[in-house]
């Protein structure tokens, strides 16, 4: 994809709102007492000191800037394995909050289809599909699909599954956080939304 051609592609966003994570650093810090060399009875009680102590001392704010930062990194090393290469970039952070714009820009339909076999992908899902017509087509419209059409269906199917798989992925980690990810026509109206709630909370605090 050259330069204007990534102009033209539209983005997709991640949007993240961290209200508390303190039960998610307690777990943390306890599970760290709980594998070190101490007695048993140090242990029990220094878990619980420790791990309401970082809890407290950990902010939303400070939860935010590592979790932005942490899948600023890993998102194109994890989607590379999946057979997207993408450009992922901060959009924003203030607080609590932060936002990541991801556009897909090529698709590599052979790890594509291998990633969604290994997953049990069900049959007739999008790899089949893919895999299907890739193997009536010339090399050259394969190209053209990789780098022009695919990404932009791909991408639109992401910005509707990843935001539920990211939700499941911080409940798992018992951190309370709101993750909406939206496409490029509908992220102004939810980003100033969220963010004049969210000023308006700071300001009567």
């Amino acid at each position: 994809v050259n330069k204007i051609e990534a102009e033209q592609l539209p983005w997709m966003y991640i949007n993240v709102l961290v209200n508390d994570a303190s039960e998610a650093i307690k777990g943390k810090v306890s599970e760290k007492v709980n594998d070190s060399k101490l007695p048993d009875f140090m242990k029990r009680k220094g878990a619980d000191i420790a791990g309401k102590f970082a809890g407290n001392l950990v902010s939303p704010s400070m939860v935010a800037k590592k979790m932005s930062d942490k899948m600023l990194n890993r998102l194109p090393e994890k989607m590379k394995e999946k057979g997207l290469s993408i450009i992922c970039e901060k959009a924003f952070i203030e607080g609590p909050f932060f936002v990541l714009q991801l556009q897909v820009r090529e698709v590599d339909t052979v790890v594509l289809v291998e990633a969604q076999t290994q997953q049990k992908a069900e049959e007739g899902g999008m790899a089949s599909f893919i895999n299907s017509i890739f193997c009536m087509i010339s090399a050259e419209f394969k190209e053209k699909m990789e780098k022009q059409y695919l990404p932009q269906i791909i991408q639109r199917k992401l910005s509707t599954a990843m935001g539920e798989m990211l939700r499941e992925k911080l409940d798992e980690k018992h951190v309370d956080a709101e993750a909406e990810t939206l496409p490029e026509e509908k992220q102004a109206a939810y980003f100033f939304g969220k963010l004049k709630t969210l000023r308006g909370k700071q300001g009567d605090s």
